[in-house]
């Protein structure tokens, strides 16, 4: 009976997954910005363009929101209001922004989809528990002794206590509201006898039936259609990603020497970076801080690029307004910019966010850093691309250009597929 309520289950899951691929593309068709992305493996995938998940990107720089239940809200209200909720598909949920390099914003989807994929396996183990207990107490017509209903109870509390830990409503508000009902109807069955006991113990399944559906097929619909959307812009920003490889790759094939020169001077933005972190760490005083970061100015500006009001330009890219390409704006000193008027308002958090953020920029289109990021979890096609990688930053931190070039070289024709399928050389 247990295995054939998994088999159920499964059936379900696999046609809710299909459901929401299939609403999802036909979304993509309907708005007018379907595109091709690639998947993990290099597979080609429909998806919508980055504009059509309001996905802002510049270069490497990526911005884009994530949407989480509200759960210092959901948490204080009662279950049955949440499970309400719930059905009407109207639970609450707010928006948070996301910035980072494009390697590892590509990085952060696919752990989302792989995170969903083992809360998927974390819920199949606890609902399995939940039915053994199901059918242990329903085979049973009568006579339940007090030790099955206390092994019960035992069984209960215990997955309780795991689903406390838990992020989405349905398990941590609605799944526990449930639990608890069905304890309370064992707790009263341990005082009764009888036929008495036999029928709370009867309306206890019920309830541990209706927490198998809202644990499965509740939240397997929720899945469903949220990670096929993040399987959409997965699909999506790793096209956008292989194309600024092969860019980076095809510019260091001619260019090292360029790039080698720009390399040699970031230890120098690294370390003001470092000082202005210490000097906040020390307490010392602001107006020191500020001066510090004023002589500094010179280190953070880029040649060639407008520095007029590049604040208001990175303020517009926060604020997820897509820059218009080609613009030519100095993006490093809009940013360095920040951390002075952080200091000057006092707003130490943003500027040690700030900071963190300008490491990243400095290092950002360097091959040491591209190196250093696809090494992190790799997508399986992007292995044969690791090697001559490894080889070409070895060869160019030794200074040795034309060797890196020629690996650099290799690196730009391997990603070439991926980054412009059918496009030939």
């Amino acid at each position: 009976m247990v295995r054939k309520a998994q088999e159920s289950r499964s059936n379900q899951r696999r046609k809710a997954f299909q459901g929401a691929r299939g609403m999802h593309e036909g979304l993509s068709r309907r708005s007018g910005a379907s595109a091709l992305g690639i998947d993990e493996n290099g597979n080609p995938m429909e998806t919508r363009s980055l504009k059509g998940f309001k996905i802002v990107l510049d270069r490497w720089h990526v911005g884009m929101s994530f949407k989480h239940e509200n759960k210092d809200l959901l948490e204080n209200m009662s279950w049955r209001e949440v499970e309400r909720m719930l059905k009407e598909d109207n639970i609450s949920r707010s928006p948070r922004r996301f910035e980072t390099h494009v390697i590892p914003a590509v990085r952060a989807l696919k752990h989302v989809r792989q995170g969903y994929d083992t809360e998927l396996g974390q819920t199949d183990e606890l609902l399995a528990t939940l039915d053994q207990l199901n059918m242990a107490l329903a085979a049973k017509k009568s006579k339940h002794t007090d030790k099955q209903l206390q092994d019960a109870l035992k069984t209960l509390t215990a997955t309780d206590s795991e689903l406390t830990r838990k992020q989405v409503a349905v398990k941590y508000v609605v799944a526990r509201g449930r639990i608890t009902e069905a304890k309370g109807m064992l707790e009263t069955a341990l005082k009764m006898e009888g036929s008495a006991r036999d029928l709370q113990v009867a309306r206890a399944c019920a309830i541990l039936v209706s927490i198998r559906n809202r644990l499965g097929a509740w939240r397997d619909k929720q899945v469903s259609g949220i990670a096929e959307y993040n399987l959409q812009k997965e699909c999506a920003l790793r096209t956008e990603r292989d194309r600024w490889l092969f860019a980076q790759f095809a510019r260091f094939a001619v260019a090292s020497k360029v790039a080698y020169s720009f390399w040699l001077e970031d230890p120098k933005k690294l370390n003001v970076l470092v000082e202005i972190k210490r000097m906040i760490r020390t307490n010392v005083p602001q107006v020191h801080i500020l001066d510090f970061i004023a002589q500094n100015n010179p280190l953070f500006k880029v040649d060639g690029r407008r520095r007029r009001d590049a604040e208001t330009h990175v303020a517009r890219c926060q604020a997820g307004i897509q820059p218009k390409v080609g613009a030519g704006i100095d993006y490093l000193i809009g940013h360095y910019a920040w951390l002075y008027r952080y200091i000057r308002d006092g707003k130490i958090e943003k500027t040690k966010d700030k900071i963190r953020y300008l490491g990243v920029f400095v290092r950002a289109n360097k091959p040491d850093y591209i190196h250093e990021e696809l090494s992190k979890d790799p997508d399986p096609y992007l292995l044969p691309v690791l090697g001559p990688l490894g080889k070409a930053v070895a060869a160019f931190e030794a200074g040795d250009i034309p060797v890196a070039q020629k690996h650099f070289a290799a690196c730009r024709d391997l990603i070439r597929p991926f980054a412009y399928p059918g496009v030939r050389r």
